[in-house]
């Protein structure tokens, strides 16, 4: 698993994709020479020098400003060296003063990074053995350490294999049933602006319609299936209805997770929806047909 990025934001992102439970972090890279390492041996551990703001944080540590804000008095040092009026050259250190925010030192974690021969090429940098018990502040630590050095790092197991990074599900899972229409347009309302009140009415209706058959759970659609919510009528039965108007419903069953991701014409051209029914006319008896067979055959 490769991440190539300058910084990581969401560290919880990275986390839930990573399919192991510990973890190194390793990079093979010819910027080797510049972060402190002497003889470039297997084995050789350093802090490595700082490159960067991370990595100088990392070895040095920082000043970070104390909230609530408060203003402080310090005392600076500085050199002078003037002429007086006979030519008189006069040098020593003055002391000045100002106020600044008040501020509070940071020690660094000073984490280490290692030569290792690691499926055979000798300059890979890797960090120690990270679990994902480790807390997240150093974890993110650590990988933001790598991405400032080197740009490009990879995810290992404790084997040495390259770690694959876990398929993430386009959808978010909301409690059983009794989400109100108010939370859920809430969510949609950026994409349903342009919507006149009568158009609203009916996304509403189609919500309030699945939500009347007391799913197990709601689920809404962040990638893939865009605009689509997944109603769990009961195991293997799935209801996928969409707030743009002129979509069909579509009844899953038990992959329905792997059809989310595709595009509605891979989904028809394949006929991998179990039934597809246009919001038209009776379109909710349908529905409730369906649920019906679904219970027969069980």
């Amino acid at each position: 698993m490769k991440i190539n990025k300058k910084r990581i934001k969401n560290i919880d992102k990275i986390i839930s994709i990573i399919d192991t439970d510990e973890f190194y972090i390793i990079s093979e890279t010819d910027k080797i020479k510049k972060l402190g390492f002497k003889n470039l041996e297997i084995g050789e551990t350093i802090v490595p020098s700082g490159v960067g703001p991370i990595s100088k944080f990392n070895k040095y540590g920082k000043e970070e400003i104390i909230i609530p804000k408060t203003k402080e008095v310090v005392r600076h040092n500085v050199p002078y060296n003037i002429t007086d009026w006979h030519g008189n050259s006069h040098s020593g250190i003055c002391s000045k003063k100002y106020k600044r925010l008040k501020r509070k030192f940071v020690p660094p974690f000073k984490e280490k990074v290692i030569i290792k021969d690691i499926m055979q090429e000798k300059y890979i940098i890797s960090t120690r053995l990270i679990s994902k018990k480790d807390s997240k502040i150093i974890i993110k630590h650590l990988i933001n350490l790598m991405l400032e050095m080197f740009g490009v790092i990879e995810i290992i197991d404790v084997n040495n294999n390259p770690v694959i990074a876990k398929k993430r599900v386009p959808w978010k899972i909301l409690p059983p049933g009794d989400m109100p229409w108010e939370v859920y347009y809430k969510m949609i309302q950026n994409k349903v602006e342009n919507y006149n009140k009568k158009e609203i009415l009916l996304v509403k209706d189609r919500y309030n319609f699945i939500k009347k058959l007391n799913p197990t759970s709601i689920i809404c659609g962040e990638e893939g299936f865009l605009g689509y919510f997944i109603a769990e009528i009961k195991e293997n039965f799935y209801i996928c209805d969409s707030i743009f108007l002129g979509n069909a419903i579509y009844i899953l069953e038990t992959n329905w997770r792997d059809i989310s991701k595709l595009t509605k014409k891979e989904i028809i051209n394949n006929k991998l929806a179990t039934k597809r029914i246009i919001h038209r006319g009776n379109w909710k008896s349908k529905v409730l047909l369906e649920i019906k067979n679904k219970k027969i055959k069980n």
